[in-house]
């Protein structure tokens, strides 16, 4: 996407020819497809930057699941699934039996809905049954014990639902049963993207499945059988199906399909429960019932959901509000984070978010407007670091500064080094831009083995976004300037990639922001107000010392071996071959300035740093220049472009050359007149009525 090349994005592919060309078909019975699948679509995005495909909804395609399309139901914008069976076939006379009237009214009833038929007077012998849009069970994930007790019990009633009827399902496995989490989502979803708003403008908000009511689904009957009431002996053949684990599948033994079902709904949650969370134990004694090899041995349906039901009422209802925990966090880390942290950090100075704090209730429960609420409330929002191990975020009362806190162990090599650079002597230095250590904290219940050093809170290097060729070179010129302290102190970073330099933005937000919902302000209410970068003073940090190595000054072999990093590009990366670190961090950053800087942007400065950045990223370690020489040609550029072409507004790389000048022109203009609103009118208008003439695609 970098270069531009959006050809498999802008043209349909076979299977999304086929499905537009069906498109006059659904509408005629009240579906619609997206645009993409509509006839006579042109991409959106086209003629807008590069960046804009990440934000089009109709850059996004068909679902994983082959034979099926969403679409959204005209008559009240429910989003829909459309799938392509037989008529003739036993999964739709399944369907047609268990969505009867009669089937519909029983609230034990867990299989997906058939809302209607469309006949295809094209492909006789085909239909498309349209059913509700439904997503998979730990999407979003599961939070809370209550949440993993409610959909057991929910699965195990449809299981009994559909064995006293009759019908054994034989393929009940993770993608065939999935949840309706429409009430999770106020504002919708993106049946594609699904974490994204209906228009994939941005993040959906979503409530917790413990506030809103949330039902489990069977679908997929399409090797399920139905027997007659009074049919002996139930037994089938085949080995067909999701879950290769039965042991008792086979295309010449019979076996109980009844039996079988529970091994599959067993599986499922011992897969998705016992296998991912260290407070699922209660229900390990009744899966592996389930589980068992010997069918015999196994519960019904109607026994394990007894058994099932006996368990959830022995947990305490505290208990069941407790959060899940991932088999692999250790209970340290579970003390300290739900138990500890609070009045700990409280005694250092420290104040955690609302949510974080002993006796936390929800300001949104028990509101007439939750849903509203929870969306505009500060403590509906989670730990902003959620794949980065022990961190969290928290305010130090002495100046009311926004920090994170981290856990590290004591005989880390990374506490060494970020402290050793946040020392007296080097932490007042212009040209050390590594994040400082602001105070190292002792653990409450691990002090032997683990620290916290706290650190100013830092966001990503582009947040919020460039605006000038000044905010680029800025930027680039304090990093190398960063890189260029490091090496002087003999020490290689070795994984400079782009999430491991990050801005202190506190200049940018007078009002400050929220750490978890970046763009707004610090109670969520409203969007934060932010300056330019250009009439604020940011500085650029390294940070993440995990993999870093300091050599000795008189250490004359300065060679390392491993293939850790986030930049899996470096050519040299060696398990086996010693190589030089400082290399590697002057490529690791030649990589991004191309990625983040070049690739992105046509402004003739910019492009002008090519030639740097290709003898940075060059396949010979040894004709790369050192980080001193590459400061030092990326200043000359600096300075040998006129100010005047700094100030100008960043150009994307595939933005329309013409339109591009007017706009920048625009830019500069303002910022010239901006004293006086009379001769701002006056380009504006001047602009509104020049830029339309000019938005033909040109080629450049």
């Amino acid at each position: 996407m970098a270069t531009g090349d959006l050809s498999h994005l802008e043209s349909l592919g076979e299977s999304e020819i086929w499905w537009r060309d069906k498109s006059p078909l659904f509408e005629a019975h009240g579906y619609r497809l997206r645009p993409r699948y509509r006839p006579g679509w042109t991409p959106s995005w086209k003629g807008k930057p590069i960046f804009a495909v990440l934000y089009a909804e109709d850059a996004l395609d068909l679902h994983a699941r082959a034979g099926v399309i969403d679409a959204t139901r005209i008559s009240d914008g429910k989003l829909i699934y459309l799938k392509k069976i037989r008529v003739d076939s036993d999964e739709l006379e399944l369907l047609r039996f268990l969505s009867s009237p009669e089937m519909v009214q029983d609230p034990h009833n867990h299989c997906v809905r058939l809302l209607d038929i469309i006949y295809d007077p094209d492909e006789i012998g085909f239909c498309f049954v349209v059913m509700p849009y439904l997503r998979w069970i730990d999407c979003p994930p599961f939070e809370y014990v209550e949440d993993m007790l409610e959909c057991g019990e929910q699965i195990l009633e449809g299981l009994v639902f559909l064995h006293d009827h009759g019908v054994a399902h034989r393929d009940c496995a993770y993608k065939n049963i999935m949840m309706d989490a429409t009430a999770m989502y106020p504002k919708g979803f993106h049946p594609i993207r699904e974490g994204f708003l209906p228009d994939n403008s941005g993040q959906a908000p979503v409530l917790h499945r413990i506030d809103v009511p949330i039902k489990y689904y069977f679908i997929d009957f399409g090797i399920s059988t139905r027997f007659s009431v009074n049919q002996q002996p139930r037994l089938v053949l085949g080995t067909q199906g999701l879950d290769d684990e039965v042991p008792e599948l086979s295309d010449t033994v019979p076996y109980d399909p009844f039996r079988t079902d529970v091994f599959i709904i067993g599986n499922l949650f011992q897969q998705q429960f016992l296998q991912r969370f260290s407070n699922a134990r209660m229900l390990s004694s009744l899966v592996m019932r389930m589980v068992s090899k010997d069918p015999t041995r196994r519960p019904d349906a109607a026994e394990a959901l007894r058994e099932w039901k006996a368990i959830r009422r022995r947990v305490y209802r505290p208990q069941r509000f407790w959060r899940l925990r991932p088999l692999e966090e250790s209970w340290l880390a579970t003390l300290f984070y739900e138990v500890h942290a609070g009045p700990f950090l409280q005694q250092h100075g420290y104040g955690l978010r609302p949510r974080y704090n002993a006796g936390w209730i929800p300001s949104w429960r028990n509101r007439p407007d939750s849903t509203e609420a929870w969306v505009n409330s500060e403590d509906g929002y989670r730990l902003p670091y959620v794949n980065s191990g022990l961190v969290i975020d928290a305010i130090r009362k002495a100046d009311n500064s926004l920090v994170c806190i981290k856990k590290v162990l004591t005989n880390s090599e990374e506490l060494r080094l970020s402290t050793y650079l946040s020392s007296k002597n080097l932490r007042g230095l212009i040209n050390n831009h590594c994040v400082p250590v602001l105070e190292v904290l002792q653990h409450p219940d691990d002090s032997a083995a683990s620290l916290l050093p706290v650190m100013p809170s830092l966001r990503p290097l582009n947040s919020p976004a460039f605006e000038t060729v000044e905010d680029v070179v800025e930027c680039g010129e304090q990093i190398l300037e960063g890189l260029v302290f490091l090496h002087q102190y003999d020490i290689a970073q070795r994984d400079r990639a782009f999430k491991n330099i990050m801005l202190d933005a506190k200049a940018l937000y007078p009002r400050g922001f929220d750490p978890v919902l970046r763009d707004w302000g610090p109670d969520t209410s409203s969007l934060a107000p932010v300056l330019s970068r250009a009439g604020a003073l940011v500085k650029y940090y390294f940070m993440d010392f995990g993999i870093s190595t300091k050599f000795a000054p008189e250490t004359t072999d300065k060679t390392v071996r491993g293939k850790k990093g986030l930049d899996k590009t470096v050519p040299e990366l060696s398990d086996d071959v010693g190589y030089c670190p400082f290399k590697v961090d002057v490529y690791i950053l030649g990589n991004l300035f191309r990625q983040r800087f070049i690739n992105m942007y046509q402004n003739v400065p910019i492009s002008k740093l090519e030639s740097l950045v290709r003898t940075m990223t060059e396949t010979d370690p040894a004709a790369r220049p050192d980080a001193e020489e590459c400061l030092r040609q990326w200043k000359a550029l600096r300075k040998s472009t006129p100010k005047f072409s700094r100030i100008w507004r960043l150009c994307p790389r595939d933005k329309r050359l013409l339109v591009s000048v007017v706009h920048d022109l625009f830019y500069t203009l303002c910022m010239f007149y901006r004293s006086s609103t009379i001769k701002y009118v006056v380009v504006v208008g001047a602009l509104s009525f020049v830029v339309p003439l000019l938005s033909t695609p040109r080629s450049l």
